[in-house]
């Protein structure tokens, strides 16, 4: 509730009795990533319904159930590139050209640069939460 006035959400994708695994969003950019050229049908092959953001999200909690580790599409909801989550799918999650955030099968330098930047807004959210920032006030309005 607290991060609702800021445009975030939170959505418990698997809980396990020892813990939950949880996912944070913007549903307006959820909503624009999945409706990106090539989104919504790469989905839909994986029985997604293309309702809404939202619902995409209560889609992708069930196949969490389904899923033994992780469903390999998750990664579009991560905001990764379509290139690196068809590889993956594709290679088995082997032969990857680089390891960052995720494995990347296609352009190393610009995922470089994007798991720097990541590294650099977590060092920053991590430094101001131990300094006693609260979290609604670490989520800016987007």
């Amino acid at each position: 509730m607290l991060l609702m006035p800021r445009g975030v959400r939170v959505s418990v994708l698997r809980f396990d009795g020892t813990g939950s695994l949880i996912y944070v969003y913007r549903p307006r950019k959820l909503e624009e990533r999945l409706s990106e050229e090539g989104v919504p049908e790469f989905l839909a092959d994986y029985g997604y319904d293309m309702t809404c953001g939202t619902g995409m999200v209560d889609q992708l909690t069930a196949r969490f159930a389904l899923c033994p580790s992780m469903p390999p599409e998750v990664g579009l909801f991560l905001d990764y590139p379509m290139e690196d989550v068809k590889g993956y799918i594709e290679h088995s999650g082997r032969c990857c050209r680089c390891i960052g955030c995720w494995k990347v099968y296609g352009d190393v330098e610009d995922a470089e640069k994007r798991f720097r930047s990541y590294k650099r807004c977590r060092d920053i959210y991590c430094r101001r939460f131990s300094e006693g920032c609260c979290i609604s006030r670490l989520a800016i309005r987007a």
